[in-house]
């Protein structure tokens, strides 16, 4: 508000920031398994100019022919839990580049994917666990395929296909929910809510927020009736309820004040 917009951020309920992770394993994971990345050694310069480029933590490390299969295919291990799930996958089409990020210090917001008319928690299995009352968040972001060893939420390293049991199509057993750092946000075109569906679905809606309050912050949510307030009202009462309850200055132990108003 005023001088102070970009400044001031709130971070968002559920929202998670990530760790560093190496991005040197995820580059010999896509010469491995079959995604068809060729280094740029292996290229001529003409050839370059026609393929979709290859960025890891932004370095450019490869190129390839097939960007759509290998989007898809990311997408499909990381919602079943095969490498880490706050690993950002995104295709530039604009700039014909996949962008994939390890890095630190990104902020990952939780949403529901959307696959043509179907929300990600339309399936029977879902919906048969949540009837149940058995369903865990663990299942929600790494989906409820059975593995030969059990796999950790925060799991760094990049673990084969063959842990899951012969047969098993990963499509229906992935995860309903998936996290998403600012940079894959910008390739999405996302819902606030399930509400108006054959609106969103009329527009290709690829992602839905989990519930409205989650694009709020902690104190943000304690406003009442946010959507009928004028936004200085929202934003006044968040700064003024961080002073509250919590130290009206940081260096209060090294102040000489004879009064102070809090």
């Amino acid at each position: 508000d005023g001088g102070n917009v970009g400044l001031h951020k709130h971070l968002s309920i559920m929202t998670q920031v990530t760790k560093r992770l190496s991005g040197y394993p995820f580059i010999e994971f896509l010469r491995q398994t079959g995604f068809n990345m060729q280094l740029l050694e292996e290229c001529t310069t003409r050839y370059l100019s026609d393929v979709t480029k290859i960025f890891v933590n932004g370095a450019w490390v490869g190129v390839t022919s097939t960007p759509i299969e290998m989007k898809e295919q990311l997408l499909l291990y990381r919602r079943n839990g095969l490498f880490n799930i706050f690993t950002s996958i995104r295709w530039n089409e604009q700039r014909n580049e996949i962008h994939l990020h390890t890095d630190a210090g990104r902020p990952c917001h939780p949403l529901f994917h959307i696959k043509g008319d179907r929300i990600s928690y339309e399936n029977d299995t879902i919906l048969d666990k949540i009837g149940n009352g058995n369903i865990t968040w663990k299942e929600c972001v790494l989906g409820t395929a059975k593995t030969q060893h059990e796999i950790s939420i925060n799991n760094n390293k990049i673990l084969s296909p063959d842990i899951f049991a012969k047969g098993v199509n990963l499509k229906n057993t992935e995860a309903i929910v998936e996290y998403l750092d600012t940079q894959e946000m910008e390739g999405v075109m996302l819902a606030a809510t399930s509400q108006n569906r054959d609106t969103y679905i009329s527009k290709k809606t690829t992602h839905i927020e989990i519930d409205p309050s989650v694009i709020l912050s902690m104190m943000a949510n304690m406003v009442i009736f946010p959507s009928t307030n004028p936004y200085p009202r929202n934003a006044f009462s968040c700064g003024q309820s961080k002073q509250a309850v919590s130290m009206f200055h940081t260096n209060f132990q090294n102040r000489l004040d004879k009064s102070a108003l809090i």
